[in-house]
This record gives C-alpha cells, structure tokens and sequence, in this order.
C-alpha cells in the first residue's frame, strides 16, 4: 500500500498536467512540478502561498465569483488568469472540486491544462485572417480550391463582388470556365490541369466575363495537389481582378503611340545631356535626323557634337544656358546643315 502511495505521488508530482490542492482560504498546499514552473517557479515557493498572490489584476471579481460558486456548489470549472514570476500572464482551463470526505479539513482538488500558447496562436491567426481578408478587399482578390475529383470550387467571400455572382455561390471548375473569353479558355484549362509534382505551380492573366457582360482581366496563381501517384487531384490558389491595371496599361500604350507618331511627324527627338561625363543619350529618331549612331555603349560625345553645331548658335546656346529654347544649325555628317529647336 504505501509502495502504490509513492508511485502515485510520483506520477501526480511529474504528470504534465498541472494539479494542485488548497484550502478553501486559497492558501496552496500542494502544486506538482509542471504547475509551478508553468508560473516560472519550483513547487516549494508556492507552497503556503495564497492563490491569490498570483491572480492577475483583471482576475479580481471573477476570483470572487470563482470562490463563492466553490464553496456553494462543490465545483467550478472554466479559465484563470494568473501572474508568472516574472509579471506575464498565462491562461489555464481548469475543473476544481472540493473535497470534504475522509478529511479533517475540507480542500479543494485542481486540474488544469496551460491554454496560453494555444490562446496566442489563435489570436495570432484570427489576425492574419483579419489581415488577408483586408488585403485582399483592398487588392481585390480571393483565395480559392478545386477539387477536382467532385469538380467543387470552394472561394473566399471577396469573390462575389469581384465576379458578380452571389455570395452563397460556389458552383464547379465546368460553371466557371463556360465564363471565360473564348481565346483564353483552352489555355487556361490546359495550364491548370498540366501540372504535375515537379512543376506543381502556374501564373497567368486571362478574360471572363461578369453576369452583366462586363469584362474582366484576372491575374490568378494556383498549386497542384496530388495523390500518392502523383496524380492531380485539386488546386488551391487566388484570383486577383487587375482590369483597371490593364485599362491603365492600355492607356499608356495608346499615349505613347501618339506621342512617337508626333515626334515621327514633327520631326523631333529626345534627349539627356550628362555634363560631367559628355555623354548623351538620345531616342532613335535622332540617327534618321541627324544622320548621327551613338556609339554603344554610350562614350562622351557632347563635345562632338557641339562641334558640329554652328559657330554663331554654339555661343548663342552656351549663353542662355539652355534656360530658353535656342535654334541650333547641326553640321550633318553628309555635309548640310540643319535647324533645331532645343
């Protein structure tokens, strides 16, 4: 009997549990090693110690309560705060029970398991979900899986004000893609059921069209999930809508197509003169103008050239400084001249 009694103290004393027994004054009498050392202290600091002592501040009227539904009911179960040695604060989740048989005095049993950590984790990934699903509002995009056994698509909730579809709706691979521009859909399928173990990931830009007939441009993202055999069984991915970064693009081609067919017409080039090194970099009409190939790559040239200008306009654009347009007569390497505005 008193050899079952010692290896029962052991495994009590040494459980991973966190056990422990007071009064019903709180005053501890007993904590095993990992409940001591879960508030940075050995079993012996504690002992005589009243609860109390290591309750957080915040703990003070559900203490209180805690105490009272003990002693009226025998049992209280739910999360303590408690104060470490070292002023953190760690959670546990508990179930005392008060114990009045076969004892002089009544005490009270605890179990208890340190939830801080997991707490933490949650907390933390609650906030990077809250980030994502802010990022991805303001990026408009969403996160989506394909499962392709079932043909199931499962999307995140930005994607309803993104594609025009209802929020509940969910649909198949075969329902999204009847939406896609013709010219992209083949491309598409074929990149995203291709993949394979060794190159499980894909980045394209394609069409489709909203319920409205509204077109959109979407950048998408995806990675294979595969079986034992390496057989493709489902995608995961996210979908970004980059229309207004397209018709933005657009814009700035059509304005760069005007500008070149303007300099073209109006005879005219471009260009950057590096006084401390005499190079010049110039755009392409330059060579049809001037008859002149910048070496490559760049060497200093400025002075050459400016010994091709006209006596009379080379002081004339050396005085202004180049503060006010000046008319230029270049020396062409074919041997006539011609007039510039710089």
């Amino acid at each position: 009997m008193r050899e079952n009694q010692k290896h029962y103290r052991d495994l009590v004393e040494n459980s991973l549990d966190l056990t422990f027994t007071y009064d019903l004054n709180a005053v501890l009498l007993n904590i095993n090693l990992a409940a001591a050392r879960s508030l940075g202290y050995e079993p012996g600091e504690l002992v005589n110690r009243n609860l109390r002592e290591f309750l957080s501040p915040e703990a003070g009227e559900e203490a209180d309560a805690y105490f009272i539904a003990l002693r009226e009911s025998g049992a209280s179960s739910g999360f303590m705060r408690l104060r470490t040695k070292s002023g953190e604060t760690r959670i546990w989740k508990y179930t005392n029970t008060v114990r009045t048989g076969a004892v002089e005095v009544p005490i009270v049993r605890g179990v208890a398991h340190d939830l801080t950590d997991i707490l933490q984790v949650q907390k933390a990934l609650r906030e990077g979900e809250e980030r994502l699903r802010i990022a991805a509002e303001v990026g408009r995009m969403y996160a989506w899986e394909w499962d392709a056994v079932r043909d199931l698509v499962h999307r995140s909730a930005e994607f309803a004000g993104i594609l025009g579809m209802d929020a509940g709706e969910q649909g198949s691979a075969k329902d999204y893609f009847t939406s896609i521009h013709p010219d992209d859909r083949a491309g598409l399928w074929a990149l995203s059921t291709s993949l394979t173990p060794e190159e499980p990931t894909y980045r394209t830009e394609y069409r489709r069209f909203r319920p409205d007939g509204a077109l959109l441009w979407l950048e998408e993202s995806g990675r294979g999930k595969f079986d034992e055999s390496g057989k493709l069984v489902g995608l995961v991915g996210m979908t970004a809508d980059i229309t207004e970064r397209k018709h933005a693009e657009e814009k700035l081609r059509v304005s760069e197509e005007r500008l070149r067919l303007a300099v073209k017409a109006g005879r005219m080039y471009a260009f950057e003169w590096d006084t401390e090194t005499d190079v010049i970099l110039r755009s392409e009409q330059s060579a049809e103008i001037l008859n002149w190939i910048d070496p490559q790559p760049p060497k200093p040239v400025g002075n050459l050239l400016a010994a091709s200008t006209h006596t009379t306009a080379r002081r004339m654009s050396l005085r202004r400084q180049g503060l006010l347009p000046t008319i230029l007569a270049i020396k062409l390497h074919i041997g006539c001249c011609v007039l510039m505005a710089v």
